[in-house]
């Protein structure tokens, strides 16, 4: 495998794999990529030497993304008069895409 960056600074790898074509699709292995945004160009040959190419996007993210709280009420135990006022939680949620939402 080859790797390095191009002009703008993207990732580039080369990686000659051993594809499969059945019922017209094809299909690899893709387990040795690192996590990261890719860009899979894929280009067919036939017989006579004509070639057809057609690309495709991919994010691989093996990470989980973790969350964690703040403390609720400052000491972890809500009393009478902070429930009637209202808690309010908050937290930290880290690896997670900018507009995904978060459920408590």
């Amino acid at each position: 495998m080859l790797s390095g960056k191009d002009g703008s600074g993207e990732r580039l790898v080369s990686l000659k794999a051993e594809l499969t074509a059945s019922g017209g699709r094809v299909s690899g292995d893709l387990s040795g990529l690192a996590d990261g945004a890719y860009r899979v160009v894929l280009v067919l040959t036939d017989a006579r030497g004509k070639t057809l190419e057609s690309s495709q996007s991919l994010l691989i993210d093996r990470v989980a993304p973790t969350l964690s709280l703040a403390t609720i009420a400052g000491d972890g135990i809500i009393n009478a008069a902070e429930a009637a006022e209202g808690v309010r939680l908050s937290g930290e949620a880290i690896g997670v895409e900018d507009g995904l939402p978060v459920t408590l």
